[in-house]
C-alpha cells in the first residue's frame, strides 16, 4: 500500500520557465489529482518571497534555537472555494514579481557571509479541515 491509498489527492505545480527578473509575469500551471471526493476549507496558490531566519531564545544550557521562514512578499489566488472537491482539475494562474529591488539576493563577503539570501517559491495548497493537507511548492530563481 503506497502513500497515496492514504492521502485524498494530490498537488503539482509547473511553469513557463524557472528563471525570472524583477516585474516579470509568471504563469503557473496548478493539477489537482482527486481520489476521493472531500470537504475542503479551500484550495489556494501562493508566490511567495521569504528568508529564513533563525531565532535564538534563553542562555547558556537553556539556549535553544530555531529556523523558520520570513515571509517578505506574498501575492495569493483562489483556486476554489470551501466545498466538496470531487473530480481532478487544472488552473492557470498568474503572479507579477513587483520591482522591489530589496526581494532579491545580495551577495556579501565571500558570497554570502554578511549577506541576504531572498528565496522565491510557488505553492498550492488545498486545506483539508481535520486531516492532512495536499500541497505543493516549487522554487523559483528571481534576479534584478
Amino acid at each position: 500500500m503506497g502513500l497515496m491509498d492514504f492521502t485524498k489527492g494530490s498537488v503539482s505545480i509547473s511553469t513557463e520557465k524557472d528563471r525570472y527578473v524583477l516585474g516579470e509575469k509568471v504563469t503557473v500551471a496548478v493539477r489537482l489529482n482527486v481520489n476521493t471526493q472531500f470537504e475542503a476549507r479551500g484550495f489556494k496558490a501562493r508566490l511567495n518571497a521569504f528568508r529564513m531566519v533563525t531565532r535564538s531564545h534563553g542562555m547558556g544550557r537553556s539556549r535553544r534555537s530555531h529556523t523558520e521562514k520570513e515571509i517578505l512578499f506574498t501575492d495569493e489566488a483562489e483556486l476554489e472555494k470551501p466545498g466538496m472537491l470531487k473530480e481532478s482539475a487544472e488552473y492557470n494562474v498568474n503572479f507579477n514579481i513587483p520591482k522591489n529591488p530589496d526581494l532579491v539576493s545580495k551577495p556579501g563577503f565571500l558570497g554570502f557571509i554578511g549577506g541576504i539570501k531572498i528565496e522565491w517559491e510557488v505553492e498550492a495548497k488545498v486545506d483539508i479541515e481535520g486531516g492532512l493537507d495536499i500541497n505543493a511548492s516549487k522554487k523559483l530563481n528571481v534576479t534584478e
